[in-house]
């Protein structure tokens, strides 16, 4: 049965917010949702691989809209987790949230902000 963690603290301030991802494995699709805005990435079972299928599709054409209103500031290394720091290009009360889909049976991973 998969599982995973998540603490919510969705103050944004000075228009900055981290997503905080912890180990994985197993498969799956996990997507970050900022407000309205979305950002989906996949693994086969590696953080770094997850971690750098949201960069490419952050980077990605159809996600202008996205690049927009938030700008990746970094992607730092905490250990064995990775952080996703976002920058607001206006102040907005961002509702942070996620959700894993297409999960194998034995996916385990941590999200939190």
């Amino acid at each position: 049965m998969p599982s995973w963690t998540i603490f919510k603290s969705p103050n944004l301030i000075d228009n900055f917010f981290k997503f905080i991802l912890g180990p994985v494995s197993g498969s799956a699709s996990l997507t970050l949702r900022m407000g309205s805005l979305n950002l989906t990435g996949t693994t086969s079972g590696s953080l770094d691989d997850l971690v750098n299928s949201l960069i490419t599709n952050y980077l990605g054409e159809n996600n202008q809209s996205l690049r927009n209103s938030l700008t990746l500031v970094s992607s730092n290394t905490s250990g064995t987790n990775r952080e996703l720091v976002f920058q607001a290009s206006n102040y907005s009360n961002f509702a942070l949230s996620h959700v894993f889909t297409n999960d194998s049976t034995n996916f385990t991973g941590t999200v939190s902000y």
